[in-house]
This record gives C-alpha cells, structure tokens and sequence, in this order.
C-alpha cells in the first residue's frame, strides 16, 4: 500500500512539476519521501524544484542527499548539483560534480559542454550556436507532452527551425559582444 501512495504522490509531484507549480510539486515529493526515504529520484526532483524556487541550498542538500543514496550511478544527479552550486556561486564543487557526472558518462555531451563552460573554455560562434539550439531542444524534451507538441511542430514546420536557428545566433552574438 505504502508503494502505491509513494506511486501516486510521484505521479501527482511530476505532473505539479510539468506544470510549473512547484510549490506543489515540493509537497507532493515531500510525501514520498515520508514513505520511502530511501528514493533518490524523490530527493533528485524536489531538487529541481526547489531550484526553480530559487532556494538552491535546499536543493544542494536534496541533490546531496540523492548521491548519498546512488553514488556514481546517476550521472544527473551530479549534473543538477553541479548546477545548484554554479548558480550558488560555488564554482570550484560545480567543476568537481561536473567532472564526476562525466566520469559516469563520458559521451554526454551535456555534461562535457557545461564542463567546458564552467572551466571557461572559449568556443567559437558556431559552437555556441550549436550548444543554445541543443540545449533549446533538451528543455523542449523535459516538458512533456506540451515538448512533444513544440517538436512536433519543429519536424513539420521548417520555418520554426530557422526562427529558433536564427534567435540562437542573436543571443550568441550579442553574448559575444558583451563579453
């Protein structure tokens, strides 16, 4: 009975999370948490939540606590601390968690690519480009249905490829002059 609640508040904490409600989605993975402590994919989530709260120390401990229980399995749980403290302005941990996401995967191109950022490894122009329109796509993945319709719509329109192509340009260039 206790996996079937755990189940549910789950279910019920992604689809708070899909919808960006995630004052609701902390509750809801809190719940399950108070029935099996031990779910590292729990913690992981209401670490992504607590990070689009702002409250990354939260999150770090959530992030923290998921590694505790699935050391060097899951190269994301990693990546999202890693995140947490670049944003925290640890920048030294994001490294070490970066490198130890990749360690776990080493063809992640995600994680070689934030690596690479966070280390302040230069890139050229296309490269940049290239990196804003993939991670626009991964973002597009991680939505769910509503990512599947925006996909949807980049296969069936090319027009949409190209507006994304060239907004990815603009925000490249206009980094690079900032710089």
């Amino acid at each position: 009975m206790a996996e079937m609640n755990a189940a549910a508040f789950s279910e019920k904490g992604n689809k708070s999370f899909e919808k960006r409600d995630f004052d609701q989605a902390i509750l809801d993975f809190t719940e399950v948490l108070k029935l099996e402590p031990d779910n590292p994919f729990a913690y992981n989530k209401r670490g992504m939540s607590y990070i689009n709260k702002k409250k990354y120390d939260l999150a770090i401990a959530d992030f923290t606590e998921a590694i505790k229980l699935e050391p060097n399995k899951f190269g994301d749980f990693y990546m999202d601390r890693g995140c947490a403290y670049a944003i925290n302005g640890n920048k030294s941990l994001a490294v070490a968690d970066l490198e130890m996401a990749l360690s776990i995967d080493p063809q992640n191109k995600t994680y070689k690519e934030t690596l690479n950022e966070l280390k302040g490894k230069k890139r050229g122009l296309w490269q940049a480009i290239k990196v804003v329109y993939s991670t626009c796509w991964r973002v597009m993945s991680m939505l769910g249905s509503a990512g599947f319709i925006i996909k949807f719509a980049f296969v069936v329109t090319p027009f949409v490829h190209l507006i994304c192509l060239g907004l990815a340009i603009i925000v490249c260039i206009v980094w690079a002059i900032k710089k």
